[in-house]
């Protein structure tokens, strides 16, 4: 208490220092803000797009129940299903935006304006993507857990081939991003060599003004 009572004091008598002081709270208080602001925000888009999600994977169900009706309408003619079927598995299944609605557009324009800064945390090394250097768009195969998806494929390997970002620190170090359901970050560091190995598959013009001219056949 009397220390507290001291810093008051000296507060008051040094002007200076006092409006260093409420300058300091202020930009505390405004930050706080911004960060509640901003967890809102994200919290607002989450639930925007697993409600996106929740109507696609409606639409797949409600497709397969009109296959099956259909089929028993027309007495068992299952032309249809080789239509149907496969697009309500999709709808089902699917990590990728497949239904084209507002929800649809207004991502792919956020996508085009610039996605949101990332930062991960990997073994101990922090990878923000504010100061890291996009080298190129490309893709990965990555397999999935999901015990309905394998039940359904029959325990075969089955995975999703995601569009990926490709990232690379001012330390040399390699970072690769997508987006999966529920606009969910996913972050996975990549040794230089499989960096090398996407970029000659994806982007073969990128990899050569990164490292080396590719021979010519």
């Amino acid at each position: 208490m009397m220390q507290t009572a001291a810093v008051q004091k000296i507060s008051e008598q040094n002007s200076p220092y006092k409006a260093m002081l409420d300058r300091a709270y202020m930009i505390g208080y405004t930050d706080a803000m911004n960060q509640e602001r901003s967890h809102r925000r994200a919290a607002r888009e989450r639930r925007e797009r697993k409600k996106y999600f929740a109507m696609q994977k409606l639409n797949g169900v409600a497709l397969l129940i009109f296959t099956a009706v259909a089929i028993k309408i027309l007495e068992g003619d299952a032309t249809i299903a080789f239509i149907t079927v496969p697009l309500g598995l999709s709808m089902l299944l699917s990590k990728e935006m497949l239904i084209i609605n507002k929800y649809y557009w207004k991502c792919e324009e956020k996508a085009e304006r610039g996605g949101a800064v990332m930062r991960f945390v990997i073994q101990g090394l922090k990878y923000d993507t504010d100061k890291m250097k996009k080298i190129a768009n490309v893709k990965k195969w990555y397999k999935t857990n999901s015990l309905l998806v394998k039940a359904i494929y029959g325990n075969k390997e089955v995975g999703t081939t995601y569009d990926c970002e490709l990232w690379r620190s001012e330390k040399g170090n390699w970072l690769l991003t997508h987006t999966e359901d529920y606009n969910t970050k996913v972050g996975h560091a990549i040794t230089e060599e499989e960096a090398k190995s996407l970029l000659m598959r994806y982007a073969p013009d990128i990899y050569e003004t990164e490292f080396e001219k590719i021979p010519e056949a």
